[in-house]
């Protein structure tokens, strides 16, 4: 007896373009932090104070990319959490003199932890600057931005030894919140950071480059 011969077609219709091969993580995370800290000095001038939202992050990778999958989303949460998490208050505020190992993002000085500056950190405090004459009320980080700029511009010089504009590192600012500004917080404080996020080791005072 003969067993039927099946015949098998392919069936028509569009062919599925290939996926895309998965980019290793360490890549993703690499690209969505660069884009974070660009649009962080976009946003403020080089001094590096204000952070972006997600979706600005995401979007940026996404055009680097040229598109946007489930790395992409989990490492920009995870950029996020890292930039908004908060330490537990130290006993003393942060002041002129200290190095911390992170600042983190609207965190008063009263919030920041210090840490010896022959330890590996982040930020190095070279300049306080006082707010009183901005006025009672909180007067937003605008208004404290175009208050701090020039002095902590000209801190950074007489601090470092070089203009910000031909260092290797640049400043940011840990400014007042509106609830620490409803307790009296009315101190602004420069402080010195790399401009490549690796970390710094000693003082930067005087080391002119």
């Amino acid at each position: 007896m003969e067993h039927p011969v099946t015949t098998l077609t392919r069936r028509r219709g569009k062919h599925r373009a290939p996926r895309p091969p998965r980019r290793p993580a360490s890549t993703v995370s690499g690209l969505v932090a660069a884009a974070g800290l660009a649009l962080t000095l976009a946003a403020c001038g080089g001094s590096g104070s204000d952070v972006p939202d997600e979706d600005a992050v995401a979007a940026a990778v996404e055009d680097a990319v040229g598109t946007s999958d489930e790395d992409v989303e989990a490492a920009v949460e995870e950029w996020a959490e890292s930039v908004s998490g908060k330490p537990d208050a130290p006993d003393e505020p942060l002041a002129v003199g200290d190095c911390a190992e992170t600042i983190w993002y609207e965190t008063p000085a009263a919030g920041l932890p210090s840490i010896d500056c022959d330890e590996e950190h982040d930020a190095e405090v070279y300049l306080a600057v006082p707010l009183d004459e901005l006025g009672p009320s909180f007067p937003g980080t605008s208004e404290m931005q175009d208050h701090t700029k020039r002095d902590c511009t000209t801190g950074f010089e007489d601090f470092v030894g070089i203009p910000v504009d031909q260092s290797v590192n640049m400043f940011s600012v840990v400014y007042p919140t509106e609830e620490s500004w409803a307790d009296g917080d009315r101190t602004a404080l420069c402080y010195a950071t790399g401009r490549t996020m690796e970390p710094l080791t000693g003082s930067l005072e005087g080391v002119a480059e």
